[in-house]
């Protein structure tokens, strides 16, 4: 099975278009199952626009959909070549950079030298990638370090992060609670102009809530809602 083509963190290049040309012709109907490669270097280092967008081979066709599906399949495990779609006859069907997942993912192949180029751009980018994450790795673990070093600057930049992180932080909910605190004033406002009509209800409301929450089967909201009702209550009427 191909796992995207990485082997515990290392990029590889498979040749698998070269595979999937090699494969038997099969002549069935409606469902079409085709391998493409797509040229993700459409400029050329002389700021040229290659007219080359993608290559599509044509693999098989079927009658049954989940045939296509098992085919597609067994092409990315003969081939290595993950960069295979299954199109409806009649159907318009868009070829993009991220293979379909449900048929896993990899790379592209040669075809005179042109579809190579591809791949060995999409190796040397993973490649990169990987040996920037070493790198990253390493540093992440040096800082660690010296951060605990009070006469560092590492230290000072992790006490700055922090100081700016936490300060933030608490502007954030000063901001929150403060409209939540105006949310509470209006509320306070029409409960006790409420009241002011029907005095009745503030003795009548718990027993009438709690009838309520218990047909639903909320109990537990119901209690944390008397508890806080009840505490606070004081503050709420006053």
């Amino acid at each position: 099975m191909i796992t995207g083509g990485e082997e515990l963190g290392k990029p590889t290049m498979i040749h698998g278009m070269q595979n999937v040309m090699k494969l038997p012709i099969e002549h069935k109907s409606k469902w079409n199952v085709i391998a493409y490669a797509i040229n993700k270097d459409i400029i050329d280092e002389n700021g040229n626009v290659d007219p080359l967008r993608a290559m599509i081979a044509p693999i098989g066709s079927y009658s049954d959909e989940n045939k296509a599906i098992e085919k597609a399949k067994q092409v990315i495990e003969m081939t290595g070549h993950g960069a295979v779609k299954i199109i409806k006859y009649g159907i318009f069907a868009e070829i993009t950079t991220t293979p379909d997942p449900e048929l896993i993912s990899t790379v592209t192949v040669d075809m005179h030298g042109k579809i190579l180029k591809m791949e060995n751009d999409e190796f040397n980018k993973q490649k990169e990638l990987y040996n920037k994450n070493i790198l990253y790795e390493k540093e992440i673990m040096e800082e660690c370090e010296l951060e605990c070093d009070i006469n560092h600057i590492e230290h000072y930049k992790r006490a700055a992060y922090l100081v700016t992180k936490h300060y933030m932080t608490y502007l954030e909910l000063q901001k929150e609670s403060e409209k939540m605190y105006k949310n509470y004033e209006l509320r306070k406002k029409v409960l006790i102009e409420h009241l002011q009509r029907h005095p009745e209800h503030e003795a009548e409301f718990l027993p009438y809530f709690k009838e309520k929450l218990e047909q639903r089967g909320e109990n537990e909201l119901y209690l944390r809602i008397e508890n806080a009702y009840n505490k606070y209550k004081s503050i709420f009427l006053q």
